[in-house]
């Protein structure tokens, strides 16, 4: 009895896990491109990120020239937000303690070279909405500063 009720078990949560797909039916392909600045080359590298119909987010540093390359990209309409690489916070000594000069507290680390509008990297109001199609996707993303309304 015991082992009839296990094989129902594993059959029906096979059986759920099939009817769900996994995301493993979702057709990928590959994306590549140029990121610019007003129509010209970026200082540094940006990171650029990708959020298809999977809802999977995939990034890609691109080199300082702008370039960037990802494979896996889900096909069917994606997001697209660029951020700068850099930022994040850097541990400062300070306050009270005596002993070790005080606590850890956070302050901005070295700000990020590139200046990319804060709207390029709202992942809510994405201003880059691409198509990705099957095989290798070349798509050129020129920011502009200020940027558009």
């Amino acid at each position: 009895m015991t082992s009839n009720l296990s094989a129902r078990v594993v059959f029906a949560i096979a059986a759920a896990l099939g009817a769900a797909g996994c995301g493993g039916d979702i057709p990928r392909a590959s994306v590549s491109g140029t990121v610019t600045l007003n129509g010209g080359a970026l200082k540094d590298p940006v990171l650029v990120n990708f959020v298809g119909v999977d809802n999977l987010p995939l990034s890609a540093t691109s080199d300082a020239a702008g370039n960037y390359s990802l494979p896996g990209v889900a096909v069917g309409p994606v997001k697209v937000t660029v951020n700068p690489v850099g930022g994040g916070v850097q541990a400062q000594k300070g306050g009270g303690r005596a002993k070790d000069n005080g606590p850890v507290v956070g302050r901005p680390a070295v700000a990020p070279k590139q200046t990319i509008p804060a709207e390029y990297q709202d992942p809510a109001k994405p201003l880059f909405t691409l198509e990705v199609k099957p095989g290798s996707n070349v798509f050129p993303l020129d920011i502009k500063s200020p940027a558009p309304k």
